[in-house]
């Protein structure tokens, strides 16, 4: 476990392994960066992964006053900062893709995916998916969700895909719940690391002239 001073609050997190683009896992509200060691025991294994608990969650102490989607991104690019990543991909559970919406309008340059982690919370509203195609860059966004296992919903999903090609979606079916990083960690952690992998890839690549 590392720290690192955030304004006046300490900010605690985990960091495993190495190169870039970094995997950095967001968890959703009241949730702990516990909820991903799992996973980051699979993804370290090829991409620096690193965990965080917000302010005044897991071994983060709280702040003295409130502090909303804003001050959760700049302890994100303050950690990111102080280990020395430049390029990263936000994993984003449940509320903490708003986060990851933020960090990819304040440094396009550095997000160079997303994941998010997104179920029934948001199943009968589109505000989500129309806020990150309202970015003035949307960088790759993979949307892997456990529930709801309405097929109309996947249909909704892969509809948007089809118009908007940053965007790619799979249900995990082997999971039932908000949280399937604990139910299925390994199957999610191979769907992580393959789309990082794809974004490593093309990062590496020269850049093609017009």
């Amino acid at each position: 476990m590392s720290h690192t001073a955030v304004t006046s609050v300490p900010v605690s997190f985990d960091d495993a392994g190495h190169g870039e683009p970094a995997l950095v896992y967001l968890t959703g509200w009241c949730s702990t960066r516990n909820s991903y060691t799992a996973m980051v025991e699979h993804t370290a294994r090829r991409h620096r992964s690193i965990a965080i608990d917000w302010r005044g969650h897991g071994t983060s102490p709280a702040p003295d006053g409130d502090f909303g989607w804003q001050q959760m991104a700049d302890d994100v690019l303050a950690v990111l900062d102080g280990c020395g990543v430049d390029r990263f991909v936000p994993v984003a559970n449940a509320h903490a893709g708003w986060v990851a919406r933020d960090l990819a309008a304040r440094a396009p340059g550095r997000v160079a995916g997303i994941v998010r982690e997104i179920t029934a919370a948001y199943a009968a509203d589109p505000s989500p998916l129309q806020a990150f195609a309202a970015l003035a860059a949307t960088p790759p966004v993979r949307h892997l969700y456990a529930e709801p296992k309405d097929p109309a919903f996947l249909a909704a999903q892969q509809g948007f895909a089809r118009i908007h090609p940053w965007f790619t979606v799979r249900r995990l079916d082997t999971a039932c719940t908000h949280f399937p990083m604990l139910e299925q960690p390994a199957e999610l952690a191979a769907e992580v690391t393959r789309f990082v992998d794809a974004l490593a890839l093309k990062l590496s690549q020269p850049a093609q002239r017009a």
